[in-house]
């Protein structure tokens, strides 16, 4: 009787810490995406020194911005007169646009 319930306690313990270390990584991927000055309504990652742009909505540019990878899901991405440097790739998707509005891109990818 001994034996089965410190098994049942191990996997119990067991799955209590993966169940915690779960939610970390979690917690700790939100922390990395955030917003940033000169972009609203996109989200801006920069996780493990790669930046990443995630357009879905109507977006617009308030200053020149350096990424590796845009994304643009949905909306429109409006330069407004600023600067994107991109190092990879810019995806714009079937439902998406990008407008240039006096603005420049330059794209490495």
């Amino acid at each position: 009787m001994k034996t089965k319930i410190s098994k049942i306690a191990t996997k119990r313990v067991t799955a209590f810490i993966l169940a915690f270390l779960m939610l970390m990584l979690t917690v700790t991927s939100f922390n990395q995406s955030h917003f940033v000055q000169g972009i609203t309504n996109a989200i801006f990652v920069n996780a493990d020194d790669i930046r990443i742009i995630e357009v879905t909505e109507d977006t617009k540019l308030n200053a020149d911005m350096d990424a590796d990878y845009v994304y643009i899901k949905s909306g429109t991405l409006d330069l407004n007169g600023k600067t994107l440097n991109v190092t990879g790739n810019v995806y714009v998707y079937e439902s998406a646009y990008l407008d240039m509005n006096g603005g420049q891109v330059s794209v490495g990818g």
